[in-house]
């Protein structure tokens, strides 16, 4: 498995919680999960999160410029890695479940299914469940949750309602997301016996698509939740590009401006 981040926190992205002086940050999470099939069986290709700073009682309105967030992905290297990624990936929906200040997911009923299926006792997907089941209602102490396939106008396909609600992905990013396209990664990653440069290719293009992916709901439930808002939107790859240029040479090949 291979992880990506931004963060020089990544281990404790909602800020410390064992230090009285120091208060967590309020972050609006985004989560996306890119899975293949492996002749019947799932395989998961790649989850990414996109952290945005909100405020806990005003609207955050953004620039139309490139949008400063944190991320964290978490890639296959191996057809074998699915139990990995879902190993680090439950410890992280624990904390945000209880740490984050709202988690905005794309038909997370689907992607949580799966995973109970794959990993059945795991904690943060059995207390995200829960979570999603009362989102309307939410308990005190737990991360506000939206479902941008249930609870806003919703066109099916993330990219499709990202389009109806004038956040389009653009041509660079929307590839990476495709269903065919994650499935033709897998394939290659399947063939690549080991090879470093096909698994960085995979693992770039996977990282690519679940992160867009993670930043479109993020921004989608953010303005749905009231915590975010803009007359013309931040550009998805250039927020990105900002952020991950380093990590991902193969879709952002040059170093943006600062």
């Amino acid at each position: 498995m291979r992880r990506l981040t931004n963060l020089g926190w990544s281990d404790v992205p909602y800020g410390a919680t064992d230090h009285l002086v120091q208060s967590k940050k309020r972050l609006l999470t985004g989560i996306a999960l890119l899975w293949a099939d492996a002749g019947g069986t799932p395989v998961l290709m790649g989850a990414g999160a996109v952290l945005v700073n909100v405020h806990r009682t005003k609207t955050v309105q953004l620039s139309p410029g490139p949008l400063n967030l944190g991320y964290i992905a978490w890639l296959a290297e191996r057809e074998e890695d699915t139990e990995s990624i879902l190993k680090v990936l439950d410890v992280f929906l624990v904390q945000t479940r209880r740490d984050a200040h709202a988690l905005a997911w794309h038909n997370a009923a689907d992607d949580l299914h799966v995973m109970k299926t794959l990993r059945p006792n795991s904690a943060g997907v059995t207390g995200i469940t829960e979570a999603w089941k009362s989102r309307r209602t939410p308990d005190t102490g737990i991360a506000r949750c939206v479902d941008t396939a249930i609870d806003m106008p919703s066109n099916g396909l993330l990219a499709d309602t990202a389009d109806a609600h004038w956040l389009p992905l653009g041509h660079a990013l929307l590839p990476h997301q495709e269903q065919g396209h994650v499935q033709q990664r897998y394939r290659d990653l399947a063939e690549a016996a080991g090879d470093p440069k096909t698994i960085d290719g995979v693992t770039q293009s996977v990282a690519a698509g679940a992160l867009a992916q993670a930043y479109t709901v993020a921004l989608l439930g953010g303005r749905h939740l009231g915590l975010l808002d803009w007359e013309e939107p931040p550009p998805a790859f250039a927020s990105l590009e900002r952020v991950a240029w380093d990590e991902l040479p193969n879709l952002f090949r040059t170093t943006p401006a600062a």
